[in-house]
């Protein structure tokens, strides 16, 4: 009797130990709890977009650009401006946790985005943020002067 319970305790004992080395050896699984901390992103949604052209040489021009996000807990984490030829294209790149709980009320944003004009040839250049548009014209070439060495 005694030989039968020891050889059961040694039986029992070694499936726990190999039940323990197969748990660490698996590949840990994501679990809901990981899957909320990892931050959604996205673009915020643009309403409005207006240009001002700064009076000065070289001419400076800001893009201010206005919307609303979606809740309380989602932010602007990047601007993202970029030129192709004529063409300048603003992206307001949000982010927000998923694991929060936000207010589900429209917030709104304001911002405002100098866009890199130096040395531009003169033309009519458009701006794009979203699904808004708005153009400048540059009467004559944007080039700084070099200073004189005199």
């Amino acid at each position: 009797m005694k030989n039968t319970l020891a050889l059961l305790v040694l039986t029992i004992s070694l499936t726990a130990c190999q039940m323990l080395a197969e748990a660490r050896t698996m590949p840990a699984e994501t679990t809901i709890a990981e899957q909320d901390t990892v931050p959604v992103t996205g673009q915020a949604v643009v309403e409005e977009l207006e240009l001002t052209m700064l009076e000065s040489f070289p001419v400076q021009v800001l893009a201010q650009v206005r919307g609303s996000l979606p809740d309380s807990c989602t932010t602007i984490e990047e601007i993202r401006v970029t030129r192709t030829q004529e063409t300048f294209q603003l992206e307001l790149i949000t982010t927000r946790s998923q694991a929060e709980m936000c207010d589900q009320a429209l917030q709104p944003f304001d911002e405002q985005i100098a866009l890199d004009v130096v040395n531009l040839a003169a033309g009519s250049y458009a701006v794009r943020a979203g699904d808004i548009e708005a153009s400048f014209n540059l009467d004559v070439d944007n080039v700084q002067a070099a200073p004189s060495g005199g």
